[in-house]
Parts: C-alpha cells; structure tokens; sequence
C-alpha cells in the first residue's frame, strides 16, 4: 500500500474519510438476498438525541452519518419497505476488524544441536520400555468393564417422548435460511422420510408407517402441540431449532395419530432457555457507535497575561514547543499557527501530517532556529 501512496496511486478505500459519528449496513430478507431500495428511519438516544429519515441504494446498502455529538451514542434503525413491509433483517457494518489472537509467547525455534539430543532421548526411552520391565511403575489389573451411555438431551417440556428416530438442526444445513419452508428443508435428507409436491401443497409421508384411517399423512407436533400441514408451512425455517422424526414404535406414544410417523418441529422462541437478545428483531437493528478520542490540551506557557511572576523561571523547553492535533486550512490548502518559543537557543524540526477531505494523506518537515 506504501508503495502505491509514495507514488501518488491512491488504493480504492473500501469506506469514504469518517468525520462524524455514521452506521452503514445492509438490509436483506430473510433469505439472505438483497432487499432493494427500502426506506429507513433512525433514532439516536441520549441527550443529544433526534430522528432522521434515509433510503437504501439498490442493493440494500446504506450509510448514515452526521450524528450530532462526539460521545458514544446509540442508534436504532429501522427498515420498511417501499409498500410498507417489514418482514427484513438489517446487517450492521462491524465497527472495528475482528483481531486473530496470537499465543504469546511465541515458541522459538530449538537449536539443529537440541534437536539432535531430543531424538536421540526419545529412542533411547522408546527402547527401555520395551525391553526393560520397570516394575515401580506398572500396575496389573484385573478385568475392567467400561460402560458407557449415548447422551441423552436436556429435557425438555415440549417432549412427550425420549428420544427421536432422526434429528435436523437447520443451523447445521449451509444456507438453510434460502429454504421457503421446513417442508422444502427435509426433502431428500432423512432416511425414509418423502416429501413430494411443491409449496405450498406438500405431500408427506414416512415409508413403513400405515393408519387405520386410510391416511398416509404423518401427525405434525409443533412445540408440542399438533397442527395441520398448513401451520407447518407459514414458519420460516430461521426459526426452527430442530426438527425430529419419529417412526413405528417410536411414535406409538401419540396413540392411533402416530400411526404414520410423527414429524416434530421445535422453535426457537418456543424454548425456556431463549435469549431473545441474540436474535434481531424483524426490521429493526440497534448500533452503538463508538466515542471519538477527546485529545488533551495541549501545555503551553502563556506570556500575554497581565499577572505575571515577579522572577519568572527560565523556560527551557527542549522537546515539543506547540503542538494542533485539529488544524484545518482554508481554501487554498494554508493554514498559520502562533506559539511561544522557549529560551533555549537552539534548532527546532517542524513535522505536519494531515489529511485531505478525499482521505489523501500527506506530509512535511522544516526548521527555524530560535537566537538569543
């Protein structure tokens, strides 16, 4: 990147040159896939507080800045549609880079001499407990059974049974929020479970299960509670935490309605133990915006002041005379400054860093000398 800014080629910045507080996303659908153009309305709490309105490109994507203020604040947004829907999600641009931790300290790489020595030891132990019987350290035990179990899942008050024949946890499906329904989701991936049709007249049935009544359909739990296939169709599948299926034997605990199988979906929000913090809200999307660094003032002697010590001390300031972290031009690109020189008789450097209104960055050097 130097090497292109020493040679006036600027590298294209992914985002344009920050002066105020701004928050910038993308609103999608709940498929993942561009929203368009949506309308926007942000809120920013707090006692500098105020409500601003703002549109989406095209693609979704948005920034909005110029919040008023230098300290943290926090800002809702909310998105709707141009026709006034709000069945959205809002992806908010992380505010900082995600930072790769690094084990510290790092190992160093052992001498060619160590190595050696290393290999050699561990031929030499390889070779004594195979050869040598070291009875201060070897136990002879009787017959040891080890028996184990397969984890049972935590229970749950929406289980009427212990244990499915097959589960399906959408969130381990790549991409399973582009799916319509939960219907769509389960074609071709549980044994012995067909899925036929298209949305939103499915057809289901689990192989090997029969009915008294004639019906090949399977008996549909949500949350414990049996619905139609209709109900099954309206859940996005975002919102399903597992889906189980329940065959033959299995499904005898629903009496002669388990006759075809059982399918079981459990959402989300259906479980006790739901944070709903970690889940956004449909259209809405909080921020909270970091607070720009307040710079120290910056110490200075000041001479223009009528009381002054009748025997002043001699200022002998050697290392930093003046120093303007928020200098500004005008509009010719020059800006002057005023300070007071120590009484130190001797060669200051002058350094200027700044940047442009586009994000160029530049910089300077000179001297004065200071006489007696």
């Amino acid at each position: 990147m130097w090497k292109e800014i020493l040679t006036d080629k600027m590298p294209p910045r992914p985002f344009a040159l920050e002066q105020t507080l701004s928050v910038g996303g993308q609103v999608v659908r709940s498929n993942e896939k561009a929203a368009g153009v949506s309308q926007l309305t942000i809120f920013q709490t707090g006692a500098t507080g105020g409500m601003a309105i703002a549109s989406t490109d095209a693609d979704g994507s948005f920034v909005v800045g110029g919040f008023p203020g230098k300290d943290t604040a926090r800002v809702v947004v909310q998105a709707r549609k141009e026709k006034g829907g709000s069945n959205l999600l809002i992806k908010l641009h992380p505010r900082w880079p995600e930072v790769t931790a690094l084990s510290w300290p790092l190992p160093a790489e052992p001498q060619p001499a160590v190595t050696a020595y290393l290999q050699q030891s561990q031929k030499q132990q390889k070779a004594e407990c195979q050869y040598r019987a070291d009875t201060t350290k070897t136990i002879m035990l009787k017959g040891v059974t080890v028996a184990g179990r397969k984890p049972m899942p935590r229970p749950d008050a929406r289980r009427i049974y212990s244990q499915a024949d097959a589960v399906l946890r959408p969130d381990d499906i790549p991409a399973s929020s582009s799916f319509f329904s939960v219907l769509q989701l389960l074609q071709g991936r549980i044994a012995g479970v067909q899925v036929s049709g298209s949305a939103p007249n499915y057809q289901v049935q689990i192989r090997g299960a029969s009915s008294i009544s004639g019906s090949s359909a399977p008996l549909f739990v949500l949350d414990g509670i049996p619905v139609d296939i209709d109900a099954i169709n309206t859940i996005p599948v975002i919102d399903v935490e597992t889906v189980e299926v329940l065959k033959g034997p299995s499904a005898a605990i629903y009496g002669s309605r388990g006759g075809n199988g059982v399918i079981a979906i459990f959402t989300k929000r259906g479980s006790a133990n739901y944070d709903y913090s970690k889940t956004p809200a449909p259209g809405i999307a909080t921020a909270v915006l970091p607070a720009y660094y307040q710079a120290r003032e910056f110490y200075a002697p000041r001479y223009e002041t009528a009381a002054r010590p009748a025997q002043p001390r001699p200022d002998y300031r050697s290392t930093t005379l003046y120093w303007a972290p928020t200098l500004r031009t005008d509009a010719t690109g020059q800006a002057q400054v005023s300070f007071y020189c120590s009484d130190d008789a001797s060669t200051f450097q002058v350094t200027v860093e700044g940047l442009s209104d586009a994000g160029t960055p530049g910089a300077g050097t000179g001297e004065f000398k200071v006489g007696n």
